[in-house]
């Protein structure tokens, strides 16, 4: 029995898993493939992680952090709070969701606060 011999995509997406915050230019000279190359793959496993979410009913992913995505193989994004653009910046994102709601003894205290707040001293 013989050993199957990796593709270039192979061996593209294991240099990824192992170095993942290498850039194309380091991870095509690693691999021995073009940069061009390199930058498809990517784009190719990008296109797949966001066909495999639509089709089991999930968002796509918001981090731009593809060999991330492509070694872990998870569909999560790195931090919940920030979100990184194309360019590489990151961006905090912003909470929309409702404030707690205060509790029985704040909402008193409020209230009875109130009533003397135009009282005589």
């Amino acid at each position: 029995m013989g050993r199957k011999k990796l593709t270039k995509v192979d061996k593209v997406r294991n240099y990824i898993a192992k170095h993942p915050s290498d850039k194309p230019a380091a991870i095509a000279a690693g691999t021995g493939v073009a940069v061009e190359y390199v930058y498809s793959i990517i784009a190719m496993e990008k296109k797949r992680d966001t066909q495999i979410a639509k089709r089991r009913g999930r968002p796509p992913k918001v981090s731009g952090n593809t060999a991330f995505a492509i070694a872990s193989g998870r569909n999560t994004a790195i931090s919940p709070k920030l979100i990184t653009g194309i360019s590489g910046k990151q961006y905090e994102a912003m909470d929309f969701s409702a404030p707690p709601s205060p509790s029985l003894f704040e909402r008193i205290t409020k209230r009875i606060k109130s009533l003397f707040v135009g009282a005589p001293r």
